[in-house]
């Protein structure tokens, strides 16, 4: 089996499920904070404060906005059966919606009791690489999740995803993707308290049977 990485085998129900839970939290961050749609990147969790990064062409950086009005447990009382969902699925509270190429190695940090995701790759991502680097970062702070100026990533494990497809994967590992298309869409949820490999197997053996 891989080292960083899974692919998920939900049964066709289930997936129907996922997707029809990730709309609906989608309309609910869109009807209070309508620009998020527009950005590169949006969270929303239970304990941080939502964000949304947007690519600011002056700089070709990311530009932060916090996503005032959306509140996780406003969300949970506003979209029908979210919290069971995540309960059901063993999911930590936290939600990111992704639409632009993430082509540098990062790595999540939030949370720090969980490693391993449940990504749902939505759109324009047929043939596309997700690489997994070795960083000598035994100097980091365990928040940092960009690479410092002059850091060595050296490729280490690579898998060819698609569009449709679900995977888990070890976020805390340096990675990134670089589609071939230059706009996309993916969900990502994390799977609540998995740090190693062998309990994200038992975790998404789980889902895979639910």
């Amino acid at each position: 089996m891989p080292e960083f990485y899974r692919k998920v085998a939900l049964t066709p129900d289930a997936y129907l499920r996922c997707i029809s839970m990730i709309r609906a939290i989608e309309c609910y961050v869109y009807s209070i904070y309508p620009t998020a749609q527009y950005s590169s990147v949006w969270w929303i969790s239970d304990i941080n404060t939502p964000i949304a990064l947007f690519y600011d062409t002056e700089t070709s950086g990311l530009r932060q906005e916090e996503m005032q009005g959306v509140v996780w447990d406003q969300m949970c009382n506003t979209v029908p059966g979210v919290k069971d969902f995540f309960d059901a699925y063993g999911l930590a509270y936290t939600f990111a919606k992704g639409f632009d190429n993430v082509y540098h190695p990062h790595r999540h940090t939030y949370p720090l009791s969980s490693r391993w995701t449940l990504t749902f790759l939505q759109k324009n991502a047929e043939n596309s690489p997700v690489k997994f680097y070795a960083v000598d970062d035994s100097e980091y702070d365990v928040y940092e999740y960009q690479l410092r100026p002059g850091a060595i990533a050296t490729a280490v494990e690579e898998v060819i995803v698609d569009s449709g497809e679900v995977y888990s994967f070890n976020a805390w590992q340096w990675h990134n993707w670089v589609p071939k298309h230059e706009k996309t869409e993916y969900t990502v949820f994390t799977l609540a308290n998995v740090l190693t490999k062998d309990q994200m197997i038992t975790a998404i053996d789980r889902i895979e049977s639910a």
